[in-house]
Formats: C-alpha cells, structure tokens, sequence
C-alpha cells in the first residue's frame, strides 16, 4: 500500500505532510493531558500514567520536583528501551515516526504545565480533555504513528510470547495503572481517570478511520479495475461478470474489503479510470482471515 499511496500523496511532501500532523496530533493530545487532566491529580494510562505516578511519589515522598513536569522524560526513558526492544518486528517507517511522536511527546509534556485546572469539576475536565485527547491520538494514529508504551508491549508480546490480541494484552496492562492509582491515591481518583480514558477511546475510534473495516462492490463496464485496486491498495478484488438488469450490457462487478481511509484513495482511483463506476460501501464490516490493518 505504501508504494501505491505515495503516488497520492505526492512523495517526499506527503511524508513531510505526515510528520506535520503527528506533531499537531501530539502537541493536541498534550494539551489536553496537561491543561485537563494533570491539573486534576488524575493519571493517563499507558507508560505516561505510570511516569505521573512516579513522579507524584517522587515529589510527595523524595521532594524531587522542577520547573519542568517530569512525567515527560520519565516517559521517554521508559519508552526507549521498549522501542529497542520492537526494533526488529516494526514496520520501519512506523518506528521512526512513533520515535519522533515520543520526542515531541517529552518536549511537550515537560514545558507545557500548570498547576490548576481550567476546569474545576472533575468530571467535565475528563469529558473535554478525552474529547481533545481522543483527536491529538487520532490524528497521530491517521499519520502513521502511536505514542508507543504500552502498544509496543502489546505488539512485542503477540508476535514473541503469547497469541493474545493487543487491544487485550493494552487493556490488561492499563487496569493495573488505574489499579495501581486506586491503591496509592483514592477510589474516586482511579475512577475518574479510566472515565478520562473511555471518553478518549471514543473519539479515536470515530477519527482514527484506518480502524473501520469497509466492503466495497463496485460495479462496471471496465474489465481491469481489479488490477489498479490491487496495485495502488495493494488489496485483494474478487470480481466476476454479469449484466445489466435493465440494459442487458454486459458489466463486470468488484468485490474488496479496505479500511474507511483508503476508500477515499479508491474513489480517487475510480474517478481516474471510470467515473461512472457504481459503488456501494458498508461500513463496520467483521472480516475474519487474512486481512491487514494497517496504520499508514
């Protein structure tokens, strides 16, 4: 797919484009972090939230504070290990970008702090800071990047240990961050955080469109459209032939499945080879067997 793509998005400036959205991606998702939900006394999941809670029993029970928020390079210390660690079983261009979204990441979180919230009830600040977190991670997930931590676990641990999905194996691993909050801090503290979590998920999944699953027939009188969807998707076509019930000409009709984002890189590729295509698409489709997701 990456090779057809490029011819879209136009090379060198489409992953120049791409770095520019990890970085508004990362810098939104941050902010809503560090202006909602730290400001709070409540915890991200994932690396990040353990990096806030070693720097909270850092502050409370060494008296190590700075100027700078320490989560930030907590995290990054973290997270390089771990980025070694999947070097070998990452999509390379994927790791180079998740490396700069983690060098953003630390800049970011480390100069962007403040100490009360702008919203002073709970609840709203995890409403409003997981509707923003939710489209910064969105936004980096649509550029072809992740925030690392505990999706590289995740991924490692499939491919090397276990055969465990790793949306489980990440979920696992977040509860014992919340379990842990609920632990050292209070009850209310962990709830408020996983709600914060909830409401972030959400949008990911509504901006995030690489996740959606899209069947796709396609029905017309070109005879070699399935060659042009394989080579510029790099997705498999099943088609056959067939007529037309009012007209009676012969037709040719098209059967793929892609993610939501790439049907926008298929009409563009029916509008230059026949724009009198009939397409339909359905949405949310199960698809079992070998079908790749893919993040870029």
């Amino acid at each position: 797919m990456e090779a057809g793509n490029e011819k879209f998005r136009g090379g060198s400036a489409g992953e120049w484009r791409k770095y520019l959205e990890l970085t508004a991606g990362t810098i939104i998702s941050v902010l809503a972090l560090q202006l909602f939900i730290t400001p709070a006394g409540l915890y991200n999941g994932g690396t990040i939230g353990i990096s806030q809670i070693i720097r909270t029993l850092l502050a409370e029970y060494a008296g190590l504070s700075a100027e700078i928020d320490l989560a930030g390079v907590i995290n990054l210390m973290i997270n390089i290990p771990l980025m070694f660690m999947a070097y070998s079983i990452l999509n390379k261009r994927f790791f180079w970008r998740t490396g700069f979204v983690m060098a953003v990441q630390t800049v970011a979180i480390s100069m962007i702090h403040i100490s009360q919230p702008i919203i002073s009830d709970r609840l709203a600040s995890c409403l409003v800071g997981g509707i923003v977190a939710g489209v910064g991670c969105g936004v980096i997930l649509r550029a072809g990047g992740s925030g690392a931590g505990f999706d590289i676990i995740g991924v490692w641990l499939a491919k090397t240990r276990v055969r465990t999905g790793v949306g489980t194996l990440t979920s696992i691993m977040n509860a014992c961050v919340y379990l842990v909050c609920a632990s050292l801090f209070s009850l209310p503290t962990a709830i408020y955080s996983i709600l914060y979590a909830v409401f972030s998920a959400i949008i990911i999944d509504r901006v995030h469109t690489q996740n959606i699953s899209c069947g796709v027939i396609i029905i017309s009188r070109k005879e070699n459209l399935h060659q042009y969807i394989m080579s510029e998707l790099e997705r498999g076509v099943t088609y056959w032939k067939g007529s037309g019930g009012q007209s009676g000409e012969g037709i040719y009709i098209y059967y793929t499945v892609i993610s939501k984002y790439e049907e926008i890189l298929l009409r563009r590729i029916l509008s230059q080879k026949d724009e009198h295509a009939f397409i339909v698409v359905n949405e949310n489709q199960r698809v079992y067997g070998n079908f790749i997701r893919r993040l870029n």
